[in-house]
């Protein structure tokens, strides 16, 4: 058990602090130098060899299938702007494991085992918990040719039934432009467009599994009060990426504004938030 507990912490860390380098050199320079945020130059990008850290992680070592962090380590790999892996799609599942394994290999140190099979069954979890995305005909063939019924395959297709249901009541996506005005009108400006209807407003970043996690269980609740005039807006600044924001954003719908830094650093002081996820509630009075 001890070291199930330690797979499961080592696996949140890296996946919530070594991953995002640059966020956590902007930390870093903030805190040392009274909150003033870092020159873009000041920060180099990292290379894919920068993952090099994977090796030392043994990722083929079964104890992980109990760790409960290993999907969403899984999910931060996938994702990950440096490593760049294409996303599955329609792809064969040969041939996507192949190109995968060209990424990863030499960071793993291994192209086999237990590992590549978890990581395919995150691929396609990844359309369904990020996009609410069921599998097309095409992605189902493949899984069918590749998995030959094994219970991999079965859980997925299971999986996809669950998606069809929850992708029926997604809120329809509206990516709105933030609206010209002063950043202390800003909100006002915001909320005059939903005149008469109760706002939800979730301040949330891509980054913030606690913000991934409470949008997710707000679905239900979203169903509950579709017909009593509400409205969810997300809000998000450039800390989030605006590729990985737009491929998040179509698994959640709802009203979408993309702030600049100057814009989030005011509501998020005129508020006095302490974090993310936080969240404003407005009456349809707008009060």
């Amino acid at each position: 058990m001890k070291q199930l507990v330690f797979r499961d912490y080592l696996l949140a860390m890296y996946y919530t602090h070594i991953f995002d380098y640059q966020g956590e050199m902007q930390l870093n320079y903030r805190n040392t130098n009274n909150q003033q945020k870092p020159d873009s130059s000041k920060i180099q990008t990292p290379d894919r060899q920068y993952f090099s850290f994977l090796k030392e992680l043994n990722l083929n070592n079964p104890q992980y299938l109990y760790a409960h962090s290993f999907p969403a380590f899984t999910q931060e790999l996938l994702t990950n702007n440096i490593l760049n892996i294409p996303r599955i799609r329609d792809t064969p599942v040969d041939e996507w494991v192949r190109n995968t394994k060209q990424i990863l290999a030499p960071l793993l140190g291994f192209d086999q085992g237990m590992f590549y099979d978890m990581l395919i069954g995150n691929a396609y979890g990844l359309q369904f918990e990020v996009e609410v995305q069921p599998l097309s005909p095409t992605q189902i063939d493949n899984i069918k040719k590749y998995y030959k019924g094994s219970d991999l395959e079965k859980l997925l297709l299971r999986r996809n039934q669950e998606v069809i249901q929850t992708a029926l009541s997604k809120n329809k996506l509206v990516i709105n432009d933030t609206p010209g005005v002063p950043a202390e009108a800003l909100m006002n400006a915001i909320i005059a467009r939903y005149k008469g209807k109760t706002v939800i407003v979730d301040f949330w970043a891509t980054w913030c599994i606690p913000c991934l996690e409470a949008i997710k269980d707000s679905r239900a609740l979203k169903m509950r009060i579709a017909d009593n005039d509400a409205t969810f807006i997300y809000i998000t600044n450039p800390s989030s990426p605006k590729k990985l924001w737009k491929e998040r954003i179509q698994g959640i719908g709802g009203e979408h504004y993309y702030l600049t830094s100057k814009e989030w650093t005011y509501l998020y002081e005129h508020y006095k938030f302490e974090g993310v996820p936080s969240y404003l509630v407005f009456d349809k009075k707008g009060y």
